[in-house]
C-alpha cells in the first residue's frame, strides 16, 4: 500500500498543487494567426474577461461547481452566456463508469438550472482517451459553431482541476494554437469541504499532483509548451517527485513517466500493479479497492455536491 504522509509531506503536497494552477505569465504561446509570442491568459473571478466559449475539461467534479459560478458572474456581468463546450473520456483510469465524462458534466450542468438547449447544444461524443481525443472533439466543436466558426481566433475560456491547470494549459495552447485559450485560475478546495477521492489525501489527489507536476517539466515543445523561468523554479525538483513515487502514488503516472525518472521496468510494473489493486480492487475479491473510487460512490457525491451549490 502506499505510506500514509506526515504533515510536512501533507503541506508538500498542497504547495505542489498550487504551484500546478495556471497564472499570467507562466507561459509563452506562439499565435500562429499574428505570428507572435504572447503571454498565456489566465482569469479569476474578479478579472472576468469575455470570451465565446467556456470549456469544462471532463474528468473531475469540482470544475462542474466552478463553471456555473463562473457562467453566472459572467450572465449578470455582461448580460448573455458564452456557449458552453465539454469534453472528456468513456471512461478512467480503469473504472466502469456509466456514462462518459461528457455526459457526466452536461448532466450535472442540466441539474444546477442551465437550460438543456444551452448546454447540449455542442454535445459531443468522445472520440479518445487521452488528450489528442478531446483536441480533436474542440475543434470538431469549434467548426460546428455558428459563432465560432467565422472567427479567425476563437476565446475560450478552459475550467479544469486545481493543481493540473498548468499542465493542461501547456498542452492545449501548444496543441491549438490557433485558438486563444483562457484558463481560470482554479482556486483550492479547503479540506474540510473536499469530498471527492480524486482531491484527498486518502484517494489519489497525490497521485494526480505529482503526475501534472512531472508533466509540465517535460517532452517541452513536443508534446507542450514550456514553463518561464520565474515558474520553473517553483516547481518540485524531479527528486521529490520520485519520492512520492516511492511511496506508491503512481496512479496517474504512466509507464513512460516512470522511465523517464529512471524506474526499471520491472519496478515500473511493480508499482503501478500494486497502486491500481489498492485503487480499483480486484473483480475476484469482494470489497476490495478504495470505496469511494467506486462508480457508486462518486455518483452519490456528484449529488451531494450539486445539491450543496443550489443551496
Amino acid at each position: 500500500m502506499a505510506q500514509e504522509l506526515n504533515a510536512f509531506e501533507k503541506e508538500e503536497i498542497l504547495k505542489i498543487a498550487k504551484n500546478g494552477v495556471c497564472h499570467q505569465n507562466d507561459i509563452l504561446r506562439y499565435n500562429s494567426v499574428s505570428g507572435r509570442l504572447e503571454t498565456v491568459a489566465t482569469f479569476n473571478m474578479e478579472n472576468l474577461p469575455q470570451f465565446d466559449a467556456l470549456l469544462v475539461i471532463g474528468g473531475f467534479p469540482r470544475p462542474i461547481y466552478h463553471a456555473a459560478l463562473v457562467l453566472r458572474a459572467y450572465e449578470k456581468k455582461f448580460g448573455n452566456l458564452p456557449e458552453f463546450m465539454t469534453v472528456g473520456k468513456h471512461n478512467t483510469r480503469g473504472q466502469k463508469i456509466p456514462a462518459s465524462e461528457v455526459e457526466m458534466t452536461e448532466q450535472a450542468m442540466l441539474k444546477l438550472g442551465f437550460g438543456r438547449d444551452y448546454i447540449m447544444k455542442n454535445h459531443i461524443e468522445p472520440t479518445g482517451c487521452e488528450i489528442n481525443g478531446n483536441v480533436e472533439d474542440i475543434r470538431t466543436i469549434v467548426r460546428r459553431s455558428s459563432v465560432m466558426n467565422r472567427k479567425d481566433q476563437p476565446r475560450i475560456a478552459v475550467i479544469s482541476e486545481h493543481g493540473v491547470l498548468l499542465n493542461l494549459a501547456q498542452t492545449l495552447s501548444f496543441k491549438i494554437s490557433d485558438y486563444e485559450f483562457l484558463y481560470y485560475e482554479t482556486p483550492q478546495t479547503p479540506e474540510k469541504e473536499r469530498m471527492f477521492v480524486c482531491e484527498c489525501f486518502d484517494g489519489y489527489f497525490i497521485d494526480i499532483i505529482i503526475a501534472a507536476a512531472f508533466n509540465s517539466q517535460r517532452r517541452w515543445n513536443l508534446d507542450r509548451l514550456g514553463l518561464s523561468d520565474s515558474k520553473i523554479n517553483l516547481m518540485p525538483s524531479f527528486d521529490v517527485i520520485r519520492k512520492y513515487v516511492d511511496k506508491g502514488y503512481v496512479f496517474y503516472m504512466s509507464p513512460a513517466m516512470l522511465r523517464d525518472l529512471g524506474y526499471s521496468e520491472n519496478k515500473i510494473k511493480e508499482l503501478l500493479d500494486m497502486r491500481r489493486l489498492e485503487v480499483l480492487g480486484d473483480d475476484s475479491a469482494v470489497n476490495s479497492g478504495m470505496e469511494e473510487a467506486k462508480v457508486e460512490r462518486i455518483a452519490q457525491r456528484f449529488e451531494e455536491m450539486i445539491r450543496k451549490i443550489k443551496e
